[in-house]
């Protein structure tokens, strides 16, 4: 028999329906459509009230199976915790984004039915530190977004087993380095974002948490609570080039760790008590091109000499 499409208005599921029917139930949500005979149009649905109808169907038209479905994007959408319940028909989900959605903790609970899931986003969430529980056992997870929820330092021990964690994402959070350190034992965990967090440069230096800062090209450690000890191991970073030191308490002998960074370029030093003995440092770093001088204590006699030794480095200073 030949089928017309339909699309379910409560759900947005795509269904195929015989051209004279008049009535048609969706198989997903429940809902009850009058449908104009041979046109599939629908006229007036009743059933379940929209947000308990997910909107997610609609991905997915004729798949009458949902233990094959391996994503799921449910973001934006009026999706509360009670919803989840469907999550237990899809086993072999991988790819779960439930970003700005209603869900809370209590909610996360479900993750136990996902044995698969691999990849899970939470961003602008309710989740809490309580919330992560649940996450933490769910041990396939490589990939797990908690920007701009109510999480903190003391949810990240909960994430500390899950041995597969690659990415995580705490922006707009109140997760600092201290926090971050529970999961420095994670073997496959490379790549933290931690934009407008309340995690530093600086912090993740003391926690010795290096990984987290491998692929940094820049580093801001200004202010003058950085002092010589937290330049001993930027060493590590192979592809550091520029360096922000500004209003630091380095000193000259501080300087001469910078020597061991292979790729650094570019060094900020204004209203620090560099003097001219730490200048010869600097003439040691080989790929050296630029460096700010101003409001230190070096003297034009010491800014001569180190421009004379590295002729085409580009000094800025008082002089």
């Amino acid at each position: 028999m030949e089928l017309v499409d339909a699309q379910c208005s409560r759900c947005g599921a795509s269904l195929e329906v015989p051209p004279s029917a008049e009535q048609v139930v969706c198989t997903y949500c429940g809902g009850t459509f009058q449908v104009r005979p041979g046109s599939g149009e629908v006229q007036q649905a009743s059933g379940p009230d929209e947000d308990a109808a997910l909107a997610w169907l609609t991905r997915y038209g004729e798949n009458k199976s949902l233990d094959t479905v391996m994503m799921l994007d449910l973001s934006d959408q009026k999706v509360s915790d009670k919803d989840l319940v469907h999550l237990r028909a899809m086993p072999s989900l991988f790819q779960l984004n439930l970003n700005h959605t209603n869900i809370s903790d209590a909610g996360l609970l479900t993750l136990s039915w996902l044995p698969k899931l691999s990849m899970l986003e939470l961003e602008g969430t309710s989740i809490t530190n309580a919330g992560l529980v649940a996450i933490g056992k769910s041990p396939s997870l490589t990939m797990l977004d908690l920007s701009d929820t109510e999480v903190g330092d003391e949810g990240m021990q909960h994430l500390a087993g899950l041995r597969l964690l690659e990415l995580l994402s705490v922006n707009q959070t109140q997760v600092t380095a201290k926090g971050l350190a529970h999961l420095a034992s994670l073997p496959k965990l490379s790549t933290v974002y931690f934009n407008d967090a309340k995690v530093t440069q600086l912090g993740l230096l003391r926690q010795g948490l290096m990984k987290f800062l491998r692929d940094e090209i820049s580093l801001k450690m200004e202010g003058p609570e950085v002092v010589d000890d937290d330049l001993t191991r930027l060493s590590e970073l192979r592809k550091l080039n520029t360096l922000y030191l500004d209003d630091s308490s380095i000193s000259n002998g501080g300087l001469k760790q910078l020597r061991a960074i292979p790729k650094l370029q570019t060094i900020f030093l204004s209203d620090t008590a560099i003097s001219d003995a730490g200048l010869s440092h600097l003439a040691k770093i080989p790929r050296l091109e630029y460096v700010c001088l101003t409001g230190t204590k070096a003297t034009k006699k010491g800014v001569t000499a180190l421009q004379k030794r590295c002729p085409k480095l580009d000094i800025i200073d008082d002089y």
